[in-house]
């Protein structure tokens, strides 16, 4: 697609100067089953891949971890107990790091559309630094605009609360009328548009 087909799909006004964009389930789509499959191999039969999901991608521990309250070492050791799991530290970020998939190619297109053209653009994600810095390494475009990333781990917050919109708006002074803004999770997005934002959900074309 162009770009004035891209700017009708994802209803981006023509005012913006500043384009935000989400990762997981956005630039690229995103299988954490994978990865728990694999790492409930090297745990006690008893260990389900369910259970190993939960732990390593949806309870307070993983929390913590994104939001850089406990480090990736640290993350891991916890995981080994409450698992039972053996692997050790350099298996483990292999499989927890392996949940990527395939990129959203019409997101990536704006994307791509907006760096030619030298436009300002910026990532705001909740991440932890393992998965993050493993996508920078493999992604030379996602890399380019760390500068201007916001992590949930580096912040020390989660969206959507406030402060982690705030801390965009603090770094490059733009009225919120003219942040454009795609995330996946309708949560981020409401907390994005009650800031002034022109938020919009992304929902994948079937």
């Amino acid at each position: 697609m162009d770009f004035a087909e891209l700017q009708q799909r994802f209803d981006v006004p023509e005012d913006t100067r500043l384009f935000v964009f989400d990762v997981g389930k956005v630039l690229v789509n995103i299988n954490v089953m994978k990865s728990a499959q694999e790492i409930a191999k090297a745990c006690s039969a008893a260990v389900t891949a369910e259970f190993v999901k939960y732990h390593l991608f949806y309870s307070d521990l993983n929390q913590q971890v994104m939001i850089g309250k406990i480090t990736s070492q640290e993350f891991y050791q916890a995981m080994t107990k409450k698992l039972m799991m053996r692997l050790d530290y350099e298996q483990f970020k292999l499989f927890f790091q392996d949940i990527f998939t395939d990129l959203n190619e019409e997101v990536v297109e704006l994307i791509c559309h907006l760096m030619i053209n030298s436009r300002t653009l910026a990532i705001l994600s909740n991440a932890t630094k393992l998965q993050y810095e493993y996508l920078e390494s493999r992604l030379s475009w996602l890399a380019r605009l760390r500068e201007n990333t916001f992590l949930s781990y580096e912040l020390h917050v989660l969206k959507p609360d406030p402060h982690i919109y705030v801390e965009v708006e603090k770094r490059f002074g733009i009225d919120p009328k003219h942040i454009f803004f795609l995330d996946d999770n309708q949560g981020n997005v409401i907390q994005a548009k009650k800031r002034g934002w022109q938020a919009r959900l992304y929902q994948p074309q079937v």
